[in-house]
């Protein structure tokens, strides 16, 4: 028995439904490292804070205010309609 190959019905859904795969797949791939460095960044240990003068203390204190408010604004999802 000879059987024709069978050609898809619409090719060029096909391939827009590769392209959507593949898109899916770099972006799982980019989520999964930005957890990692996330990750890394939490379990990463604080150094050389021990005997601090009043000001590098205050320094410190003014830097971690200002990253509290940016915070929210560098983790929010990117709406890339807008970009």
């Amino acid at each position: 028995m000879n059987k024709a190959p069978v050609e898809p019905a619409n090719p060029a859904l096909d391939q827009s439904i590769t392209v959507d795969a593949e898109k899916e797949a770099k972006k799982a791939t980019i989520l999964a490292a930005m957890e990692r460095a996330k990750a890394q960044r939490e379990a990463a240990q604080i150094k050389n804070t021990d005997n601090l003068n009043a000001q590098q203390q205050r320094d410190i204190a003014e830097i971690e205010a200002r990253r509290e408010v940016i915070q929210p604004a560098a983790t929010a999802p990117v709406d890339e309609n807008k970009a």
